[in-house]
């Protein structure tokens, strides 16, 4: 990642998918063996929530890091069985409250828990932690608004930052037909 870049792409058996994010761009691109790709520039909440991906840190680290948001408190706590740290915090400009529970001895989160001014939780658990350049990474991740499953990311295989050049995060000509040539 760049401070205001980001490329993102998941290989399925039947195609590819990337997005990108290059300063207040946001694209994303289809490939399907045979096919023409597909490029479509995003915007409003789509891109909006590829643009809040870019950033490095997560929002507990760039409390910690960045001075960006207010702690609340750290306790100890338990989570699904397991003794844990609870860091209790909000981030800046945002009346939403967060909850995130520590592993203690790796310091690799295992659940954030976001409580809206409207009375809704959402509940993100981070599972199956792997090594990736030297870096913990989940390999599986939970998404729960009120209880209820919104999403769930497994990878199989992942990698970081290889051989990127910043004309990649550029969307690709050719665009505006939707269709370009491999």
């Amino acid at each position: 990642k760049r401070p205001d870049r980001m490329l993102l792409t998941f290989d399925f058996d039947t195609h590819d998918l990337t997005f990108a994010v290059d300063g207040d761009v946001v694209w994303q691109r289809t490939r399907v063996p045979g096919q023409d790709a597909q490029v479509q520039v995003l915007e409003g909440a789509q891109a909006a929530s590829f643009m809040q991906m870019r950033e490095f840190f997560d929002p507990m680290l760039r409390l910690f890091f960045l001075d960006a948001g207010e702690l609340h408190g750290i306790e100890v706590a338990e989570w699904q069985g397991e003794p844990c740290l609870r860091v209790r915090f909000s981030e800046e400009g945002s009346a939403l409250e967060i909850e995130a529970l520590v592993d203690g001895q790796t310091m690799n989160p295992m659940a954030r828990i976001e409580r809206f001014t409207d009375g809704r939780v959402r509940k993100s658990l981070y599972e199956d932690y792997r090594s990736l350049r030297g870096m913990q990474e989940p390999f599986e991740v939970e998404t729960y608004l009120d209880d209820v499953l919104q999403n769930r990311v497994v990878i199989e295989h992942a990698d970081s930052n290889l051989g990127v050049v910043p004309w990649m995060f550029e969307v690709p000509e050719g665009w505006r037909t939707g269709n370009l040539q491999d």
